[in-house]
C-alpha cells in the first residue's frame, strides 16, 4: 500500500473541518458495480468529495448539494448566495469548501 494515498490534508479548520477525499459509500460503489462493471465501480473511487467532520459531535458529512445547502439553512445570506451559483458550480467541491469556509467563520462569530 502506498503511504502517501492514506491521509488527507485538512483545509479548513474551525467548527467543521474539511477535506478532499475519494469517498465512496457503500452505495455509490453498490450503483457503480452493478451498473457499470469493475469499470464503474473504478469511477465512483476516483471521484474527489470534500468531506466534513463536526467537532461537537465527531460525525462525519460526505457533503453533497443537499447536504451543504442543510449546513446553510440557518444562514440565509450564504444559503442565498449558494443558490445563486450555476447548478455546476453548486456541485464544485472547491466552491463547497468555500463555503464551509464562511459558515466557519459565521460560526466562530457566533461563539
Amino acid at each position: 500500500m502506498d503511504p502517501r494515498g492514506a491521509f488527507a490534508r485538512v483545509q479548513e479548520i474551525g467548527p467543521y473541518l474539511a477535506w478532499t477525499d475519494r469517498y465512496v459509500g457503500p452505495g455509490s460503489m453498490a450503483v457503480g458495480l452493478i451498473g457499470f462493471g469493475l469499470l464503474g465501480a473504478g469511477t465512483a473511487k476516483s471521484h474527489k468529495d470534500l468531506i466534513l467532520m463536526d467537532l461537537k459531535n465527531g460525525r462525519i458529512i460526505p457533503v453533497d448539494i443537499l447536504r451543504l445547502r442543510k449546513l446553510l439553512s440557518g444562514y440565509p445570506k450564504l444559503l442565498r448566495k449558494y443558490k445563486a451559483l450555476h447548478e455546476d458550480l453548486q456541485a464544485d467541491v472547491s466552491m463547497h469548501l468555500a463555503f464551509v469556509k464562511s459558515l466557519n467563520k459565521e460560526l466562530a462569530k457566533g461563539k
